[in-house]
Formats: C-alpha cells, structure tokens, sequence
C-alpha cells in the first residue's frame, strides 16, 4: 500500500510539472517567431556627395535634344561668392569630355552632344561633387528632336553631427541620440534636429515570450505634440502620460539573440541636459507578462534547454514525456510489490 500510495503521489507531481512545462496557449498555434532586424531613418548626409564634406550649394539642368544640335546646362549657385566646376562627358565606348568650365556665377552654358548615346552631367563645389547621367538619341524630324530636360544634378546642403550620445538600460534595451546640423542652401538659417533609435536585443536563453512592445516616453519639454515628431516606424499606440508623450511599437516575437530597433526624429538639436530628461526606455510581454519574470514551467524548460541542444519549447515537451514514463515505471512498480507481497 505505501508504494501504491508513493506512486499516486507520483503521478499527481509529475502530472503538475508536465502541464506547468507544456507551452501555454499564447505560443500554440500563433505566428511563428521572427528575427526582427533593426529599421532605422538615416539623417542627411550631403545629398548626392561623393567625397569631401563642404556644403553643397549648387544645382544644374541639362537641356538637349537630338545627337549633332546644341544643348543647353543651367547651373545655379546658391551661395553668394561660392564656385562650381560643370562637366558634361560621354560616356561608354569612345569617352570624351564635351564640357569642363568653371563659374562663379549662376550661367547657361552652352555644348554639343555629338553622337547618341548616354552623358553624365558633373557639378563640383570644392571637394563635393554629384553626377547625373542621361541619353540622347539620334535626330529623327520629330518634335522628340527639340530640346527637353533631360538630366538634374542638386548639390545638397551640408549636415553636421553636433552631438551623439549612447546608453544601455537594463534587459537588453539600449537608447541613441544624434543631434544635427543642416546648413541652408541660400545661407540663412540653418535647421537643427534630432534622430533617437531604440534598440532591443532579446538575451539567448531567455524562456518563451510573446509579443514584445517597446515604450517610449518623450518629455513634453521637447516636444508637445505627436505631429512634431518623425517616426521612421509609425508606433502602434500613441498618448500622453503625466508630463511625456508615450509611444509604443510592437516588436513581434523575438527568438534569443533576435533584435528590434525603432527611431524617430525630433525637430531641434538637443543638448546632454535635455537628453538626461527623458526616462529609461521600458519593454513589456502584454501576453506573456513582463521581461525578466518566469514561472515555474519556463526555469524548468529553459534549464532542460541549457543541457540539451534543444529549444525551451521543445524541451517542455521532452519533460512532458519524460514524466509520463517515470509515471509508467512508478505504477509498474507499486503493482509488481502488491503482487510479490500477495506470493508471500
């Protein structure tokens, strides 16, 4: 009787610990995970510039019609007292520089395309420069033969760092600010702003979880209204919260070691002192409870997954079968001791 009743007990221990590791309903039959890789708004970086780092502030038009007629090249330079350097070349087979003249002053320039074929329109300011590629055809009679634009090439305005500033917030979550600088294309005034990312990164190991959201709150002393901001990724909830506006982008399901990253932009340069404004970044599992908490049934999967080379899920079900043999093996037991003891 006492190993039948060790084996009741048994099977009422083990069949607790197989439901509790057994995957929950939030991660049966849902989409399956994702690795979401990082989406980001870059800031601008000089327009079209191939090299240097000077503010651009020129642009041109090119208007041509058929190979053998003259072309036209409008060049504007926006910056009082600047210089540009235009070149038109043909290109491909039998390259040759139709066009390489130096202004100091917004001009029409004057060239031949002589044979058809693609072009590249060049305009340089300093050590900046910008290209544009276009085609001409042969004459054919037509109105098509009478000139048109064909190409455009903008020298952007100059954008510089001011400011970067990084930090890393407990469980996986980190925050980057990078302050800026536009400088106007005519010399006025120039425009400032802010791009923040946010990046999660999910720990390897970490037991089952279901849709990650990441929250962001922004001091309304940067900024007092949604409209203000710029969002590379819409969130997927906006509102207010005491003195902050609060966004929240869902993430999906990350796998371990998976990462997701959401940036916005903010119209003006912030300093160090308004960056300390801001609260820690926080991330929340609505159907899953919140990071860095796990019951029973995720520290038993995920140490089964630790010493096997399994996933947690997969070894929730490893234990469900493990204990309905141990069970099997128990009840064995206690009948074969019943009947030893009837023999006797």
């Amino acid at each position: 009787m006492k190993a039948f009743a060790f084996a009741a007990f048994a099977i009422l221990l083990f069949s607790a610990v197989s439901f509790a590791a057994s995957p929950s309903e939030d991660t049966v039959g849902s989409s399956p995970e994702i690795s979401q890789q990082p989406s980001t708004q870059s800031a601008p970086s000089g327009g079209a510039s191939s090299n240097g780092g000077g503010a651009f502030r020129a642009s041109a038009q090119v208007l041509a019609g058929c190979a053998g007629r003259l072309a036209e090249a409008k060049v504007n330079i926006l910056q009082p007292g600047a210089s540009a350097r235009v070149e038109i070349i043909r290109i491909g087979s039998g390259r040759a520089k139709l066009l390489d003249k130096a202004i100091n002053a917004s001009t029409t320039l004057s060239f031949m395309p002589d044979l058809p074929g693609d072009y590249e329109l060049r305009v340089s300011v300093g050590a900046d420069q910008t290209t544009s590629t276009f085609t001409v055809s042969g004459c054919r009679g037509t109105a098509a033969d009478s000139p048109q634009a064909v190409a455009t090439a903008r020298l952007s305005p100059e954008t510089t760092l001011m400011l970067s500033k990084q930090a890393s917030f407990p469980g996986g979550i980190s925050r980057g600010f990078k302050a800026y600088r536009t400088s106007s294309a005519d010399g006025g005034n120039a425009e400032y702003h802010t791009e923040v990312t946010l990046t999660y990164v999910r720990e390897k190991g970490d037991a089952p979880q279901g849709i990650v959201v990441l929250r962001e709150r922004v001091p309304l002393a940067i900024a007092t209204s949604p409209s203000q901001v710029s969002f590379a990724t819409q969130p997927s909830r906006i509102g207010f919260e005491g003195e902050s506006m609060l966004f929240e982008w869902d993430a999906g399901r990350l796998l371990p070691g998976g990462s997701a990253s959401f940036s916005y932009r903010l119209p003006r340069a912030l300093t160090e002192q308004a960056m300390a404004k801001f609260a820690s970044p926080e991330i929340s599992v609505p159907d899953g409870g919140s990071k860095g908490t796990r019951g029973a049934k995720d520290d038993i999967a995920a140490s089964m997954a630790g010493i096997l080379p399994i996933g947690a899920d997969a070894a929730g079900y490893l234990l469900v079968l493990a204990g309905i043999g141990i069970i099997a093996l128990m009840i064995f037991g206690a009948f074969l001791g019943k009947s030893e003891q009837k023999n006797e």
